[in-house]
């Protein structure tokens, strides 16, 4: 016996499939995205340990210290 693309099965077997693909794609996409980093982990470590030291230009950091907005770590 072979399987026949017939009817709803048909629609719900090419959706699932379909929907699997976009999944696998979305997985795939992340991952290498989390590779961009300074380094190969630098963003799950900093995913993981929730700090990441940015760097700031002097217009930036007068903004800081004039709004008060964040705390600065010298």
């Amino acid at each position: 016996m072979s399987a026949v693309l017939v009817g709803a099965d048909g629609a719900a077997v090419c959706l699932h499939a379909a929907a699997a693909f976009v999944i696998a794609i979305f997985v795939i996409v992340h991952v290498y995205m989390t590779t961009t980093g300074k380094s190969v982990f630098h963003y799950v470590k900093t995913m993981i340990t929730g700090y990441d030291c940015v760097e700031l230009t002097e217009a930036e950091e007068a903004y800081i210290r004039e709004t008060q907005s964040v705390s600065m770590i010298e």
